[in-house]
Formats: structure tokens, C-alpha cells, sequence
């Protein structure tokens, strides 16, 4: 059996990945804006509008690489960075038609291309919107609108929309949580399906569904809430309805394994449910909201990752008995996580009860219990009132997996021809891959195909741009070989999707 030695030539270089800004304005609630390229935050006016006490659930924005604003969304609508009405901006299909669909959009760039990026919006069933941001002088323009996802997705999304870097630093992966329901019976009580999407250089790939946890129609609320992942990636969590559900999560297949339930929140109120939730920077520490519901004690709750019984671990960071209820969460560039706190969704405007016009902080996230240092309604939003939501923005800082069979961009095995002088094409791969190069060669090539664990799946002679069959090859992660005469010249490491 022969096994292939692997000797990494990355140094600390390759878990480093070039600061990136694109996190670091706000646009959410009542036209909030706020700069975090400044303590405490600076505080700036966008084009959000609130409509009434429910509404800018649902808002996304993305800057540069150096931290100026693009553009924002609430999904229905796309605004540039002068805040004004993007090209073609508006009109972008969500749940609902009006101004006010309730979704969480979500930005992706395009791998390797500085202009493009992927907006996904709508939830039953869901869409995506490509923004060109070379137009109009740096304005934008949504060049092309309300795309369907061709998928056999059932019509109950959750509207938890996230996304994750791929372990090769460069590719995304995006995840649909849904709920089936069943409507013959009337019921739930069916596997809840995680709908993956991988977004590369050639564009969208769907990859198989996974199916997770049981969902009990008891649980309600369903809908509602927040996905995250964990700062590095390796976790994925989500709410549904009374309960918090986490999955470990690999970032080179795209694989989801149940891991654990936090169900000891809900305390007996039919309409309280789990809202708010995000891991600490550290990710040690997980950070869960209950809204307390219709006159219901709304709590902040962490939660430790590392100990034995994570539910034993329950902290009650803050708790509010008024008529305002905790809502969603989010890490912030400082490294501190934000909390939302309008007033209780049975509430209405005409009921004499004050909007807030602040929002809470949690400064210290990796230390335990009330060492993390909450702020209650700390952060002053310039008197705008504050709604349910938060920017829904994955970590566009993650870099590379160190050492990982899917670290395909920055690591190589011997590869002494550093200067993109060969590369895989597709990668990932289906049925067929070619390597490339754009200089001549010695005919007298070999290739070879190794598995994870060392082993050698397939080997032949080679000439450089014809293709390689590998169609009989499983789906996974392989390294690939070129020799010459004998001697490695180029290794990559390859995805296959069969």
C-alpha cells in the first residue's frame, strides 16, 4: 500500500489572512448606522426605514476591504453607499411584497472577483440577486434579479440564512435550515433539512441535504431567531421555537453532525420562545436570548461550551421584566457582542410604552458569568428607534483551515512551482479534471491521485491539459500529484462532488 508523506511548507503565514473590513458599518433599525472603526462606535444616518414595531428584522450590509461602505439591504430593497436607491434596486422578491419581507438577506462576494457579489433574499422559495459594484462610479447596480434556486426545497425556510468560509479560504459555504411541513397531515414531527449551497469562482453548487434534528410541532415559532456560526467555523447553531440546537460543522465537505440541545430555557409560557443568539469571540461561550413573551420575563442567558453538561453551565447574565423583550444578537468587530431590546411584540405603538433608543452590550464575551461586563442599553443609537434586528453578516475575515485536506490554495506538498504555474481545473471537480499550465512541459508526465488516508486511487501517465477521469471516484477531498521523471513538480489538493 502506498502512502504519500505529507510535508507542509506553509509557516504561521498560512492561518493568517489579510485584515478585511467588510464588517465594519452597520446599516439596521430605523435608518441606524453605525462605524466601528471608532470607540465607541461613530454614528451615521442610512436609508432604512421602520414601519412599525416589527419591521427591519431583516437587514444586511457589506463594505470594502478597507472599510468603506457598499451597500446595504432589508432585502426587498438594495440602497448604495451615498444611501440612495441602488440601479435596478428595488423590488427583490422575499416572503412577503411589501418593504418589510421577512427573511435575513445575505452578501456574499464572489470568490476572485472584486466586483461581484451574491445577494440571497426571499425564504419560500429563496432567490439571489447579482451586484455589480463597477457600475455608476462605484454606486452599484443589481445587474441581474430574483434568480430562482432550482432546488426541491419544501416551502417552510426558516429565514436563517448564513454562510461560512470553505476551509481553502476562498469558497463559501451557505446554509438553509428548513422546517417540512406536512400538509396532508397537518403536521410537523419530520427531520428538519439543512439545504447547502457551495459558492466558487464558477459560481453556485448545490450539495446534498442533510437532515438534522426531529421538529416537534410543539416547539413553535419555529421561523423565528437566529443561525450562527462559530467564529472559526467549526460549529454551526441555531434556535427553533424553545430550544437552541448545535452541529459541528466541516468546513472542507460541508457535513453537519448533531452535537448537542440546549432545551432548558423555555419555562412554560406557549408564546415564549427562543430569539437572540451568537457565540463569543473565542467561541467558548454561547449567548442566548428569550423574548419572555406577551408580558413574560425576557432573560440574557451564556452558556460555557467546554463544560461537561452544557445546560449546567446556565448563567443569567440579564433578565427584564418590563415591557421589553431581548432580541437578536451580534458579534461586532470590537469583539463585542450587541443585543436588541424593543418593546414586547404584543405591544403596539399606541400603547403609551417608549421605543428604545439604545441598544445593549455585552463587552467581555470570553469571560464567564457577569465577568463578561453587560451593558445594559449602553450603546446610544442617536435617538432612532431600535427594532428586532441586527445586520445579518458572516465572519469575512475567516481564513484558510491550517493544515486541512481542503487548505487547497495556501498549502502544497513539495510544490516547488509556487508561481501559478499549474493548476486543477475544475476545483471543485465532478466527472472530469485537466491540469493546466501555461508553459511547456516534458511529455513524460505522470499523475497521481491519493486519498486522505494516503492511499493511492488512481495513477497514469500524463500530457498537461487532457483530461483525467474521475468519475469512479468518490466524493471527498484527494491530493494530486504531477511528476516529472519521477520527481513531484505540482500537488493540489482536490474537491470531487460525484
Amino acid at each position: 500500500m502506498k502512502r504519500l508523506i505529507i510535508i507542509s511548507i506553509v509557516t504561521i503565514l498560512c492561518n493568517y489572512t489579510k485584515a478585511q473590513y467588510r464588517h465594519i458599518n452597520w446599516c439596521f433599525a430605523d435608518s441606524i448606522g453605525l462605524n466601528f472603526s471608532t470607540t465607541p462606535p461613530a454614528i451615521f444616518e442610512c436609508s432604512l426605514t421602520s414601519y412599525n414595531n416589527s419591521s427591519s428584522i431583516s437587514v444586511s450590509c457589506i463594505s470594502d476591504e478597507t472599510g468603506n461602505l457598499l451597500f446595504y439591504t432589508n432585502g426587498n430593497k438594495v440602497w448604495n453607499k451615498e444611501h440612495n436607491l441602488m440601479q435596478n434596486g428595488s423590488g427583490l422578491f422575499g416572503i412577503w411584497s411589501s418593504d418589510y419581507p421577512y427573511i435575513y438577506p445575505l452578501i456574499i462576494p464572489k470568490p476572485h472577483d472584486e466586483n461581484i457579489y451574491f445577494l440571497f433574499h426571499g425564504s419560500e422559495p429563496v432567490y439571489y440577486s447579482l451586484i455589480d459594484i463597477s457600475y455608476n462610479d462605484g454606486l452599484g447596480k443589481v445587474i441581474d434579479k430574483n434568480k430562482l434556486l432550482e432546488t426541491p426545497w419544501p416551502n417552510n425556510s426558516t429565514h436563517k440564512l448564513n454562510a461560512v468560509k470553505h476551509g481553502n479560504g476562498r469558497d463559501w459555504w451557505i446554509i438553509f435550515p428548513s422546517i417540512y411541513y406536512d400538509w396532508a397531515d397537518d403536521s410537523y414531527g419530520l427531520p428538519t433539512l439543512f439545504y447547502i449551497l457551495l459558492i466558487t469562482p464558477e459560481g453556485i453548487i448545490q450539495m446534498p441535504t442533510i437532515e438534522g434534528e426531529i421538529f416537534n410541532e410543539d416547539d413553535n415559532r419555529y421561523d423565528d431567531g437566529q443561525s450562527k456560526f462559530s467564529p472559526d467555523g467549526s460549529m454551526l447553531g441555531l434556535t427553533c421555537g424553545k430550544k437552541v440546537w448545535l452541529y459541528h460543522f466541516d468546513r472542507c465537505s460541508g457535513v453537519l453532525n448533531y452535537y448537542y440541545t440546549i432545551d432548558s430555557i423555555w419555562t412554560g409560557n406557549p408564546n415564549d420562545y427562543v430569539s437572540g443568539f451568537e457565540f463569543s469571540p473565542d467561541g467558548y461561550k454561547l449567548y442566548i436570548t428569550k423574548i419572555g413573551g406577551y408580558n413574560g420575563v425576557s432573560r440574557l442567558y451564556q452558556y460555557d461550551l467546554n463544560a461537561d453538561d452544557i445546560k449546567t453551565s446556565q448563567v443569567i447574565i440579564h433578565q427584564n421584566n418590563s415591557d421589553y423583550s431581548y432580541q437578536q444578537l451580534q458579534l461586532a468587530p470590537n469583539g463585542k457582542i450587541y443585543a436588541t431590546m424593543p418593546p414586547d411584540n404584543s405591544i403596539t405603538y399606541d400603547s403609551g410604552v417608549p421605543q428604545t433608543m439604545s441598544i445593549s452590550i455585552i463587552h467581555n464575551p470570553n469571560e464567564p458569568g457577569l465577568t463578561c461586563n453587560y451593558e445594559h442599553l449602553g450603546q446610544y443609537i442617536g435617538g432612532k428607534k431600535v427594532e428586532y434586528g441586527l445586520p445579518n453578516m458572516p465572519n469575512y475575515n475567516l481564513g484558510v483551515l491550517p493544515k486541512s485536506a481542503c487548505d487547497t490554495l495556501s498549502t502544497s506538498i513539495n510544490n516547488i512551482q509556487e508561481d501559478g504555474t499549474f493548476h486543477i481545473y475544475p476545483n471543485p471537480a465532478f466527472q472530469y479534471i485537466s491540469i493546466q499550465s501555461n508553459i511547456e512541459v516534458n511529455e513524460k508526465l505522470k499523475v497521481e491521485i491519493y486519498n486522505m488516508q494516503g492511499i493511492s486511487v488512481y495513477s497514469s501517465d500524463y500530457q498537461i491539459n487532457n483530461s483525467v477521469d474521475i468519475s469512479k471516484l468518490n466524493s471527498g477531498v484527494y491530493v494530486v500529484r504531477l511528476l516529472e521523471d519521477n520527481k513531484n513538480i505540482f500537488t493540489e489538493n482536490l474537491l470531487i462532488l460525484n
